[in-house]
């Protein structure tokens, strides 16, 4: 009876010991047993905000996405950086011509033919003689400020930035409030709202806005 119940408290033991190396191999699984619990569930939560998103963006017409949204603005400023490099120290107009004669030679006279001839080289000779005061014309009215926009073209640039402006107020929600700050800013400085500012000035204030943007996808 002694051995019999020293047994069956030895067996107690070891079970004892074996519940207790369970319950140790549970706990340092638990979280790994969490994480396969939990991944169906964020597989669908991630599933179903990109499926409100479509319906919203895509189907219902409610409003453009953050990527949309960049993308229209980077379209804007594509079209503001197009018209700068374009204006940006233009090359100057040709000087006026002052010589050339338009004649209709299948109805001249052999009689008057010489005549033309003599004129022609009369007009040569002053042209060599008229040739210093050619190259010292000033070039056209715009070339002492080839480093700013011309009235018309700085109407359009005006345009461009209040389309920007309306993108950054009716989305205001897809940027951050530092974004809207650096797009307030730069936006003004392009602008000449913080002083008079050249082409190659508003080149670099155009490059600017879009090295942030792509940092802020």
């Amino acid at each position: 009876f002694r051995a019999l119940s020293q047994e069956s408290q030895f067996m107690k033991k070891e079970m004892m010991n074996a519940m207790h190396a369970i319950d140790e191999l549970i706990e340092s699984n638990e979280f790994t047993m969490k994480m396969t619990t939990m991944t169906p569930a964020i597989v669908i939560f991630f599933a179903g905000q990109h499926m409100i998103r479509y319906v919203q963006y895509v189907l219902l017409k409610l409003g453009k996405s953050r990527r949309d949204t960049y993308k229209s603005l980077r379209k804007v400023l594509l079209d503001i950086e197009r018209l700068l490099v374009m204006r940006d120290c233009p090359p100057d107009a040709p000087p006026p011509l002052l010589w050339g004669i338009q004649t209709n030679s299948d109805h001249l006279s052999s009689a008057t033919r010489p005549n033309i001839v003599s004129d022609r080289e009369n007009n040569f000779t002053e042209l060599l003689l008229l040739e210093p005061k050619i190259a010292s014309t000033p070039p056209y009215p715009y070339s002492s400020q080839r480093n700013v926009l011309k009235p018309d073209d700085l109407g359009m640039l005006m345009m461009l930035i209040h389309e920007c402006r309306l993108i950054v107020t009716k989305f205001r929600k897809r940027f951050s409030m530092q974004d809207i700050r650096n797009m307030t800013e730069d936006l003004a400085e392009l602008a000449g709202e913080r002083g008079a500012v050249s082409i190659k000035q508003q080149l670099k204030i155009v490059n600017r806005i879009q090295r942030w943007m792509q940092s802020s996808l």
